[in-house]
């Protein structure tokens, strides 16, 4: 018998790098906010992290290091607290088999406990994960929290679960069905995340934060927005938020919550993680300038990643006077020698070199992010990038590999030239390991320019 629906856990996945990579701890603020809409809304809630849990447990798996507490683990810190419903966050294509490894550990401890799987890998791969993966009873689609919160209404009522918009399931004849979400949230009624239900002091203690140049304060990440207005041929986020559903949060609700958090768990640092905040110009000037007047205490961080093409000068004042001590710039490709179709976007270099020197003036500290191995591109064209990020007054360099995601744009072309490299590992599915090989280049290739540059970054700041 399938069990009433009254309690519901909230999972965050394991860790996974390359070994020597960064091992990044970053609160997970998708389950945080999951968990606050749940309690608003009278269901009971609990949230694991596995990741900071065992932040030191690590365990070398082929060319990537797993770390987090280990499956059986999990399962029994779940089991313990006895859910009704298991809701698992699996974003990332490279943590995918750590989920599942998960879920299969918890459906020998809790048979009836509904299984659900959310996040964007989980929701472009429903399909598949449904197919191959018995233990995943659903996958959410989209955006969780109006959806989560029907589905538990549905079983604790005593309804089918598969008639709840928002997810995938399997039918009675196991055939995969999809009931997309209608209607996605007034951003502006999302509660304040449940952080209490997390360790805030140890993501600090870790300190590897997404810009992984922490200071070792306590910190924690917000979005102001939800969406993008890009098409980048490597990204899931249009297909996730759906393509055109741009939102934005309102001034004052954000004011609202960074006061909150600054005084209820005492942060110092708001990390800012929107994909694309510079879409609304006009928006984003009026949160800096609100910021800058009322001073919450707060320092602010964008780690994400602010499109060079649309800094200027006004815009980096702004950051600096809101107290920004440090920003991601993205680059991408970062040549202009041709149009890269797959970028959806091309940065001048003039422009880019500006746009550092401009922040800089403003004592922020910078790490571009720079992206090589698309089809089209040559060995020449991936130095030219190289050389130039290396030319410019960067803090921190990123130099990415042009990754296949499963069902993106990119991917689907590589699988249909016949570019991708088999067999591959969605555990090694990372930006630091190439899996596109073109008459041009192979992953030798670019695994090797990218270990190159990142070395004459490294020996060029020691030499400063």
């Amino acid at each position: 018998m399938r069990p009433t629906g009254k309690r519901v856990m909230l999972v965050a996945p394991p860790g996974r790098c390359t070994t020597g990579g960064s091992f990044h701890a970053v609160p997970p603020e998708g389950v945080a906010r999951l968990s606050a809409w749940l309690r608003k809304h009278g269901f009971e809630v609990a949230a694991l992290d596995t990741l900071i849990e065992g932040y030191d447990l690590r365990l070398v798996e082929g060319k990537t290091v797993r770390y987090g507490i280990t499956a059986d683990q999990a399962a029994a810190m779940i089991a313990e607290w006895s859910p009704d419903v298991i809701g698992f966050s699996c974003p990332f294509t490279c943590t995918e088999a750590d989920v599942i490894q998960i879920a299969r550990a918890c459906r020998s401890l809790l048979p009836n406990a509904w299984i659900v799987l959310g996040g964007a890998h989980a929701a472009a791969n429903a399909a598949a994960l449904l197919k191959n993966e018995p233990v995943v009873d659903l996958v959410a689609l989209s955006e969780g929290e109006q959806a989560l919160a029907s589905l538990v209404s549905s079983i604790r009522g005593g309804g089918n679960p598969t008639e709840v918009d928002g997810f995938a399931s399997r039918k009675g004849d196991g055939s995969i069905q999809k009931r997309p979400l209608k209607q996605f949230l007034d951003l502006d009624r999302l509660p304040l995340p449940a952080w209490d239900l997390f360790p805030i002091a140890a993501y600090a203690k870790a300190n590897s934060p997404h810009f992984g140049m922490g200071q070792g304060r306590r910190y924690l990440p917000t979005t102001w927005s939800r969406g993008c207005v890009n098409a980048c041929s490597y990204c899931l986020t249009p297909r996730f938020w759906g393509r055109g559903n741009y939102r934005k949060r309102s001034i004052a609700r954000i004011l609202d919550e960074a006061r909150s958090l600054h005084e209820k768990f005492e942060i110092e640092e708001l990390h800012v993680e929107d994909d694309c905040l510079l879409a609304n110009k006009a928006w984003f000037h009026a949160i800096l300038e609100s910021m800058a007047q009322e001073n919450p205490g707060l320092r602010l961080d964008f780690p994400n990643g602010l499109d060079v093409t649309d800094l200027d000068g006004l815009t980096a004042d702004k950051l600096a006077r809101a107290g920004t001590i440090r920003a991601g710039l993205a680059f991408d490709a970062g040549e202009p020698a041709k149009p890269l179709k797959w970028v959806g976007k091309q940065i001048p270099l003039k422009q880019g070199r500006e746009a550092v020197n401009m922040l800089h003036a403003g004592g922020i500290t910078l790490i571009g992010y720079f992206m090589l191995g698309f089809p089209g591109q040559t060995i020449d064209d991936m130095r030219a990038t190289v050389d130039y990020a290396l030319s410019l007054d960067l803090d921190a360099l990123s130099l990415f590999i042009a990754t296949p995601f499963p069902q993106t744009p990119l991917h689907t072309y590589c699988e249909r030239a016949g570019l991708l490299v088999r067999p591959y590992d969605y555990e090694d599915f990372r930006f630091s390991s190439g899996h596109i090989r073109t008459s041009e280049f192979g992953p030798a290739d670019t695994e090797r320019l990218r270990h190159e540059g990142w070395l004459k970054f490294q020996n060029r700041r020691r030499d400063l």
